[in-house]
């Protein structure tokens, strides 16, 4: 950073710690001190962004409550970076913040001034730590100064505070008439919340007030203590506060001038509500046996009777150790007679065990006494069986074979009836574009005979052209490329991302079709211009379409006819290659036969002055056909390594034998799904983002400027707002993110089938946040939802009761800070309960 201007001795208050280092933060300015010491209010358009603070927050963050005011002595402008994002900024230390000096905004509490005698604000009510004033509505006024005491469960107790500025006593405070004092008052508001200060003590102290008795029942017996009215305690005991009483009427005699005192009146009330509500009794018996008479009289007593008062106890004791001698011996008895039992039961065992080691010994023996003959027989027979079993499991094992090789055989049938139909589907298509062109030829054959029979040759060389056009396997039509039309450029650029957003937001708000917000559209164009390809997908009705051919017109890239730098493209069903968007080389007629969606042209319009904007290509229910099928030339351009690899159009011709893709060039697809639609592979998820549109239009309550483009905007600037290098995620999000991955991924048999995430997805996500993050397009929180929900959430793919718990452990660790992600996970269990036990994001 490179300070031009020094600002010294602003008034701020704490406004939010940086989500990824809690050690940087904002300040928002209050008030400006000047050099006499005065107070002024500050613009707040002069500190848009409020006051940056690069390091230290964290001893700020400690040091000052959430709603309280401090100085902040020193912070500089920021010349460099206020010249390049078009509006002020500032920034700090942490170092230079300070306590307010003494005197200087005084917090100011709106209630009723408790009673005197018991001193103690309502229940509810939390006063601040500093001295403040209070203001009483019902009498008009304004009290102080107060500090408070907090006693727990009893509350805050009201205790007056003597100022150098206001002259009262120690037991009063001043009061003002709140009319008279109002240009002593500020009204602040901080973080949201409004709250009212007294600017300085010196200020107030020049408006009239009155001294103002202001003096608690404990107080005040103090008080006449340090008048040598009593004992100097404030605890007192019946006996102390009777001598108390007398000792007061005794200095009231003594003292006339003192006699119809107020504090005088009030000590005798308290001192006769105490006496009458205290046990006399117990006080004399408790303060005998504590004094030293009353402890000899007790042990010498207990010493005399220690008999008498024993006597029952022990009885009771040795009573107590009869029982339990009985018990004990009953116990004894019965351990024994268990002992007894089971040296029986052992010797019982022990005799088993030597009969059948004599029965062993025996059957030994008779086994030794087998002759030769007996032993091969016995073999023999056993060979037998086992011969028998080896015939029997290679029976089956031959019926297994002839299972397999019979389903084998059948699986190779479907599969190949799956490829016969596959060529079925392009010789129908293939046969309906010759019946086509078959009865285009019959028309120019018959065309032909008619103009044999005038004399308007020329007319008849140029139809016999197309007639020679189509015997050479041409099309009827002359397929020259297509004419583009140069685009009108912005005249004046927008100065960040924001009003990038803010302009395409107010073109689609004038159009009633589906609205978005501010970080809804800031999400469109984030993952339009950083992804090759975007998925949009939803409900049908929801305005997939629309939105698409809406948002090329608000960025000025043209319409549906396809003549400027937007190709709204149908896809049709059973399209299984690239010759189905792109064409091919027919080497019959030496010619490249363009398909008729126009991608060719679009992509091989060479990038100038004229059209150097984003391209757009809209694939429009992109899934009726299989997309890693029809666009699979164009799959590993997602990835940025294979983002400027060539497309082969099998044409001879230097120079057209490879068809480069623009940088310019972006891919938006839509789809919908239902029985009629092909599902996208995992192939193609993990390398797209995937946005969700619902009828949701709950959130939209915020509006755009107004202020639309009169142009398209350079690619340049797309490139410049709406990607980053070197993107990081905070500490906190890239653990949290890794937590996500590790639960997803993780091999547990109790969690059902893993799911895995790829480095690209981890990459995509971190440039993304950072985009946002540098374009201040959205907060933190929002950027990384976004992100989790179109990399993350739509790998979802799994089934069964253990699946689910996976499921839920996931919205678990992500929670309900995360709106987007969350209800997408609520909708996929619900889902998956109506499914069957299925649960998938699509």
């Amino acid at each position: 950073m490179s300070p031009n201007l020094k600002i010294e001795n602003v008034i701020v208050y704490k406004r939010r710690p940086l989500l990824e280092d809690d050690n940087k933060g904002f300040l928002t300015p209050l008030l400006s001190v000047t050099e006499d010491g005065e107070l002024q209010y500050i613009d707040k358009s002069d500190y848009p962004s409020d006051i940056f603070v690069s390091q230290a927050y964290q001893s700020i963050d400690k040091a000052y409550a959430e709603h309280e005011p401090f100085l902040l002595s020193v912070h500089f402008r920021d010349d460099e970076k206020t010249e390049s994002v078009g509006e002020k900024r500032y920034w700090t230390d942490g170092k230079h913040a300070k306590s307010l000096p003494a005197g200087y905004l005084i917090p100011v509490v709106n209630t009723i001034l408790p009673p005197a005698e018991s001193s103690r604000l309502p229940s509810g009510l939390k006063a601040p730590k500093t001295p403040f004033f209070i203001k009483d509505g019902q009498q008009g006024s304004l009290f102080g100064l107060f500090m408070a005491t907090d006693e727990g469960e009893n509350g805050q107790l009201l205790e007056p505070r003597s100022s150098n500025a206001l002259n009262y006593a120690s037991h009063a405070v001043a009061k003002f008439d709140h009319n008279e004092v109002r240009d002593s008052l500020v009204e602040l508001s901080i973080n949201g919340v409004l709250k009212i200060f007294v600017s300085t003590l010196k200020h107030l102290s020049q408006h009239t007030y009155e001294t103002y008795d202001y003096m608690s029942n404990s107080k005040l017996i103090t008080y006449f203590n340090g008048m040598q009215a009593g004992k100097k305690n404030t605890f007192l005991s019946k006996r102390e506060a009777d001598k108390l009483k007398q000792g007061i009427a005794q200095f009231e005699r003594q003292n006339l001038n003192i006699k119809g005192s107020p504090h005088l009146d009030r000590l005798k009330t308290v001192l006769d509500e105490y006496l009458a509500a205290t046990d006399t009794g117990h006080q004399i018996v408790r303060d005998y046996f504590e004094s030293s008479k009353g402890k000899i009289f007790l042990e010498d007593y207990v010493a005399k009777n220690k008999d008498a008062l024993l006597s029952d106890q022990i009885s009771k004791i040795e009573e107590d150790a009869k029982k339990q001698e009985t018990e004990a011996k009953r116990r004894i008895e019965q351990i024994e007679a268990q002992i007894a039992k089971k040296q029986s039961e052992l010797k019982t065992v022990g005799d088993e065990v030597t009969q059948a080691r004599r029965d062993a010994e025996v059957t030994i023996q008779i086994i030794k006494e087998e002759t030769e003959v007996t032993r091969r027989e016995n073999l023999k027979e056993l060979e037998s069986e086992l011969q028998a079993g080896i015939e029997k499991l290679e029976q089956q094992r031959d019926e297994i074979a002839d299972d397999v090789a019979s389903r084998l055989q059948t699986l190779q049938l479907v599969e190949q009836v799956e490829d016969l139909n596959t060529e079925i589907r392009v010789l129908e298509r293939e046969i309906t574009k010759r019946k086509g062109e078959n009865e285009e030829l019959n028309k120019a054959r018959k065309s032909v005979e008619d103009t044999l029979k005038h004399s308007d040759l020329a007319a008849k060389v140029g139809e016999m052209a197309v007639v020679s056009r189509v015997l050479k396997g041409g099309s009827v039509t002359s397929n020259e490329s297509s004419k583009f039309k140069p685009l009108q450029f912005a005249s004046e650029k927008p100065s960040s991302a924001t009003e990038v957003v803010d302009s395409v937001r107010s073109h689609l708000d004038e159009d009633y079709g589906k609205t978005f917000s501010d970080v809804e559209m800031a999400n469109l164009l984030l993952s339009t211009t950083q992804s090759f390809l975007t998925v949009l997908a939803g409900p049908p009705g929801v305005g997939k379409t629309s939105s698409v051919v809406r948002l090329a017109d608000g960025l000025q890239l043209g319409d549906s006819s396809n003549d400027k730098n937007f190709l709204y493209m149908p896809v049709a069903r059973g399209w299984v290659s690239g010759r189905d968007i792109l064409g091919f080389y027919n080497s019959l007629n030496n010619s490249y036969q363009r398909a008729r969606t126009g991608l060719y042209d679009f992509l091989n319009n060479p990038v100038d002055e004229t059209n150097d904007s984003l391209r757009l290509v809209l694939l429009d229910e992109a899934n009726l056909s299989p997309m890693e099928h029809y666009w699979s030339d164009f799959i590993g351009m997602c990835d940025k390594e294979g983002r400027h690899r060539p497309i082969v159009t099998g044409r001879p011709e230097k120079g057209s034998d490879l068809l480069k893709v623009a940088r310019n060039v972006r891919f938006v697809a839509t789809i919908n799904h239902d029985a009629t639609t092909e599902r996208l592979s995992p192939r193609l998820i993990d390398r797209v983002p995937i946005i969700s549109l619902d009828n949701d239009d709950s959130s939209k309550n915020d509006f755009a400027t107004g202020l639309k483009l009169n142009g398209a905007l350079n690619y340049d600037l797309f490139e410049k707002y709406f990607t980053t290098e070197d993107a990081e995620l905070s500490s906190v999000l890239e653990d949290k993110l890794n937590t996500i991955i590790n639960l997803l991924g993780e091999r547990d048999p109790a969690l059902g089938q893993p799911v895995s995430i790829s480095h690209r997805k981890v990459a995509a996500i971190t440039e993304y946040f950072g985009a946002a993050m540098d374009g201040n397009l959205m907060d933190a929180t929002t950027a990384f939802d976004f992100a989790l929900s179109q990399h993350i959430l739509p790998h979802i793919e799994g089934y069964g009761s253990k699946f689910r718990v996976r499921v839920e452990k996931l919205q678990s660790e992500i929670g309900s800070s995360y709106t987007r992600s969350s209800r997408h996970l609520e909708r996929i269990l619900a889902s998956g309960n109506d499914m069957t036990g299925t649960y998938s994001f699509f």
